[in-house]
Order: structure tokens, then sequence, then C-alpha cells
């Protein structure tokens, strides 16, 4: 058998048959070494590689500081919906203590323990 891309190849003897043994050809691995030596080395590549990790690490705008601001702002926005539900309710609750007269003195009961003159209060707590 001839040289092949892994190595030499050998003939041995096993039993009453002759196999073939492919032994790894050290100068190929050390070509390949060379290669990628080679390209490592290209300056092009290393400015690259440093401009790309610094962008994504330590810029301004960085990844990490990208994902934090998102979440801030997303807890914000979520921030923002509830207090404008809330500025709705209150603002419907203030209609009805201006038009209902009852609604009023419901309200000043509850929130403040308003009482009449002739009345007791008792206030349960839960």
């Amino acid at each position: 058998m001839g040289k092949g891309r892994g190595g030499c190849a050998y003939w041995v003897l096993s039993g009453l048959k002759f196999w073939p043994i492919i032994v790894p050809n050290t100068f190929d691995k050390m070509e390949r070494f060379k290669s990628v030596l080679k390209i490592l080395k290209n300056r092009y590549l290393i400015v690259g590689t440093a401009a790309l990790i610094w962008m994504l690490f330590f810029d301004q705008y960085a990844l990490v500081s990208r994902m934090k601001l998102q979440s801030q702002i997303a807890e914000l926005k979520r921030d923002r919906d509830f207090y404008q539900k809330e500025i709705v309710r209150i603002n419907e609750e203030k209609e009805a203590l201006f038009t209902d007269r009852f609604a009023l003195e419901r309200f000043a009961r509850e929130k403040y323990f308003m009482k009449k003159d002739n009345e007791d209060l008792f206030i349960v707590v839960k």
C-alpha cells in the first residue's frame, strides 16, 4: 500500500493474514499547525477580533449593558401601564364621589372611619 492522506501504511502479519495499519504522519500535523499559526498571525484577524470583543463587552453600548437597559425599559413600561390604570380607576372613583352623596358618605366611613354623632364605631381587624 502507498502513502495515504493520514500517513504511511504498513502491512502487519496477524494470524495468517496481512492487515494494513495506518501510522499517522507527524509532518502533516506540523504543516497543519503552521497553516493555523499563519492564519492566527494575520493582523487583520487580530484587530478584528479585538474590536469585536471590545464592542461586545467593554464599549458604552456593550451587549451586557444593552441587556440591562432593555430590562429596565421593560420594567418602566410595566410601571407606566400600572399607573395609567390606577389614574383611570381613581378618576372614576373621584367622579363617583362628586356625583353621588351616598358614595361620598360610604367613602368617608370606610377610608377615614368617620361616623355620625349618634353612632358607635367598631373596627374589626382581620
